[in-house]
């Protein structure tokens, strides 16, 4: 009777400890899983250096003092020298996409003037070499040091309609200035060619 007893007491223990050994199967799985969420087994990132500058950057295409307040803006935002040098990246080709589309305007815009130019009466046409020599004619007299002429080039503006016809005008003027002033014939207008240049300030 007592064997019987013990019996029964021995297995009930033993289910009582597998019932206990799932449990315990499923703590150590939720242990095991948090462990492996940790990433310290690819160790931990460290902060990058804040000196870094992109003086090695190709074609930086700035002065250094721009690239610096570049790089300091960068810094300050928190951008990693990679980042910054992505976001300079972009910049380059939308300056240089910005600065083709202007110079297309500009030979859009030059090429325009050239072919009213070409149309024009007065100035254009048959009479284009006659305006050439009359023009220069003018800028030769007034603009002994080239800086009309440089300021011009710079302006995109030595091929605008109303600058080649006033320029031309002058010079011709000057040329029938030097042939009237030789002799006092009938119609003589003897006013300085400065009143009969610009006519409407005088009158």
């Amino acid at each position: 009777m007592e064997d019987e007893m013990e019996s029964i007491a021995a297995e009930e223990a033993g289910a009582e400890g597998a019932e206990g050994a799932p449990e315990a199967a499923e703590g150590g799985s939720e242990a095991g899983q948090e462990a492996e969420a940790t990433p310290q087994s690819e160790g931990i990132l460290e902060k990058e250096d804040a000196s870094w500058d992109l003086s090695d950057a190709e074609e930086f295409g700035v002065p250094e003092e721009n690239r610096k307040s570049f790089e300091a803006a960068c810094k300050k935002a928190g951008l990693s020298k990679q980042q910054a040098a992505a976001v300079y990246g972009w910049h380059r080709e939308y300056a240089g996409a910005a600065q083709k589309a202007v110079q297309q305007q500009e030979a859009a815009t030059v090429k325009a003037w050239q072919d009213e130019i070409a149309a024009d009466p007065e100035i254009g046409g048959a009479h284009w070499r006659q305006t050439v020599a009359d023009a220069r004619k003018a800028l030769d007299a007034f603009d002994d040091d080239g800086s009309l002429r440089r300021l011009l080039r710079q302006m995109k503006a030595d091929y605008h309609p109303a600058v080649v016809r006033t320029i031309a005008r002058v010079g011709r003027a000057m040329a029938e200035d030097r042939i009237i002033t030789g002799g006092s014939g009938k119609g003589h207008d003897s006013r300085p060619l400065e009143e009969r240049l610009w006519k409407p300030m005088y009158d």
